[in-house]
């Protein structure tokens, strides 16, 4: 048996309720690291072209990294694959918590979900065994009223993925809920679960992993907990407030997106930052297996009817709902937080449809006649819980708006576009590109679309960036500090050299927050801690090229479903100035942002026409294959 995975894929048919194991190669298995590399393999194989994302035939898949599982900090993650009901492309959706290990615990590397039930279902995985229970009960209950009743029924042992009402409904951008406070945000595969008739996927795990080097990770372990704390950003998300602790200094600096975008600044951003909730309501660190860094949050107590069993909003959620339509009533923008965990959203699509509804709703383009009576607008708290509720509901204008900003747009009016803040059907997230250029870039280019995580901040870099930073990306061979709204041909380079780094990780289950380039864990470490895990010798260019060939095999899958490079491009409003806050009058320029995306694609060696990995390229990481796509 290989050590730190088990080289075996379950495969699960919902529609006859039948099951099946496969096996990986060792080749295959070494070349991918398991994870997203292999997902994206087997979506490629197994998912014929052009299928709609909601019906039987779409595959969801449960993935795990080489890493994930391992006992060693930063080992939690594991990815939720499938085709995106929001992008109609391949999305994967990494998540933290207990899941993941689980799933290796049970002996499998990926789980492949297809078909669709009959009626509703929870799937319990058991080691070698899996049940298809009745779960006409559990449907309509909310994802903590689910999660509580699988614990009760199962024991909790089990490590739950839950869909609420948003996922029975199909809401393009609803997610899963894992264990109450772990969440498979982004891309709405929550809704392909629902689409599945799948209330839940319970695992319960208990064969070890088997581990090459224990003790290597046992020191490495001892020294993270000690010392992790050191690192200005690992003490950042350990301390005070977490990573919902910086809205108020992020706001400060001009870098969060504020009224849909008009802004960069919200000047009550103090009302609801995570240094105020502590200071308020007071936070309880939660930790993922096998992880001293404490990164979620959760109240101390239930307060105003706020299920603590949710956790404290994170830095995404809290800033899109809260700063992206400027609210400043904290209570009701962590009622409004925690309604997208009861229900299963997105917070960050769910932050940017709400601001875009208000932007509308302030242009006249949606009319009380719409809302049923109720007043949209900027600043306006309840207005965004009602919103939230209608779209669970699918309700008058929240069934429109539960199709996303492009679609609603799309519906409401060619008027509207401008309004509809978007990357190829998916929410921006609500860190700004006109004042992170860099990253502006990742959300055109990223084929899993404009995800925070593609690739570390422009102001981690910049000129007002500790040193250890630069330290710690000089073996990337980025030795220069650049301005953050700088997108010439350096930074340009320092994009394509730092992006295959947060993809390898996603791509192998290592988390950004113990692992990426400016935190504790050093990616010296992390090929060490893969060394010891496997046996293997492996090396930072092996680790790097797996980032690349997973951004390779996504833009493959991609590009077959129809995409072309004309989509990799930013909505209007970030090439107009920002009208308010400190960084006012600044924008991206159209000529400057060509001309980057251009010399991106001939680093990465993709077609500067069509955006098609070339064939070198494709040979070079060893996936010549997918050219027959082509």
């Amino acid at each position: 048996m290989p050590y730190g995975y088990s080289a075996k894929i379950l495969e699960i048919d919902v529609t006859g309720r039948k099951q099946k194991t496969r096996s990986i190669d060792d080749r295959l298995y070494r070349s991918t690291m398991g994870g997203s590399c292999l997902g994206a393999i087997y979506l490629l194989e197994n998912l014929n072209k052009n299928i709609d994302p909601l019906s039987p035939e779409n595959i969801l898949l449960f993935s795990t990294g080489i890493v994930t599982g391992a006992p060693v900090p930063g080992s939690a993650i594991y990815s939720v694959i499938s085709k995106s009901p929001l992008t109609q492309r391949i999305h994967e959706a990494p998540t933290p918590g207990y899941l993941g290990e689980k799933i290796k615990k049970c002996g499998y590397d990926l789980i492949a979900i297809k078909g669709r039930s009959s009626k509703p279902v929870i799937l319990f995985i058991n080691g070698e065994n899996i049940d298809f229970i009745e779960a006409e009960g559990y449907w309509g209950l909310s994802t903590g009223e689910t999660t509580e009743r699988i614990y009760d029924l199962l024991g909790s042992d089990v490590s739950v993925a839950t869909i609420g009402p948003a996922g029975e409904k199909q809401v393009l951008f609803a997610s899963i809920v894992n264990d109450y406070i772990f969440n498979t945000s982004r891309g709405g595969l929550g809704a392909v679960m629902g689409s599945k008739n799948i209330k839940a996927i319970a695992i319960n795990g208990k064969h070890e992993i088997e581990i090459f080097d224990k003790k290597t990770l046992d020191e490495l372990s001892i020294r993270y907990k000690r010392h992790f704390i050191e690192n200005p950003v690992s003490k950042g998300h350990y301390e005070g407030g977490g990573a919902a602790g910086f809205i108020e200094w992020l706001s400060s600096e001009g870098l969060l997106s504020a009224r849909n975008a008009h802004h960069t600044s919200f000047s009550e951003a103090r009302e609801i930052d995570g240094n105020t909730i502590v200071e308020k309501y007071g936070y309880k660190n939660v930790y993922c297996a096998n992880c001293y860094g404490g990164c979620k949050r959760r109240l101390k107590k239930e307060i105003n009817g706020i299920d603590n069993r949710y956790g404290a909003p994170e830095l995404e959620t809290l800033a899109s709902i809260g700063v992206g339509s400027e609210l400043k009533d904290l209570d009701k923008v962590l009622k409004a937080c925690e309604l997208t965990s009861r229900y299963g959203l997105d917070g960050t699509s769910t932050g940017a449809v709400i601001a875009f509804a208000n932007e509308c709703y302030e242009n006249g383009y949606i009319t009380r006649d719409d809302t049923g009576g109720i007043e949209l607008g900027f600043g306006n708290s309840d207005a965004a819980i009602t919103l939230i509720e209608l779209i669970v509901k699918r309700e008058g204008i929240g069934d429109v708006l539960a199709k996303g900003v492009m679609r609603a747009s799309e519906i409401l009016g060619k008027e509207t576009k401008d309004f509809a803040l978007h990357m190829k059907g998916m929410e921006i997230s609500t860190h700004d590109p006109r004042t992170k250029a860099m990253l502006g870039l990742g959300y055109a280019v990223n084929p899993n679309g404009p995800v925070y995580t593609s690739v570390e901040h422009d102001t981690d870099f910049d000129y007002t960036a500790p040193e250890l930073y630069m330290r710690k990306v000089s073996p990337l061979t980025v030795y220069d500090r650049l301005e953050a709204t700088d997108l010439g041909p350096e930074k340009v380079r320092m994009f394509y050299l730092l992006q295959p780094a947060f993809s390898m990780l996603d791509a192998v289950g290592a988390c950004i927050f113990a692992f990426s380039p400016v935190r504790y864990f050093d990616f010296r470490d992390l090929v060490k801690i893969i060394d010891a895990i496997t046996g293997w010798e492996t090396s930072l260019f092996e680790l790097f090229k797996i980032g690349e060939k997973r951004l390779n095999l996504f833009r493959a899958f991609n590009m077959r479903e129809g995409f072309t490079s004309e989509e990799d491009k930013l909505p209007d409003r970030y090439f107009k100035e920002i009208e308010k806050g400190p960084k006012k009058g600044i924008r991206l320029h159209r000529d400057e942002f060509d001309e980057a995306r251009k010399l991106y694609y001939q680093l990465a060696g993709w077609n500067e026409k069509t955006g098609w990995p070339k064939c070198e390229k494709l040979l070079e990481l060893d996936i010549d294959w997918v050219k027959k796509y082509k």
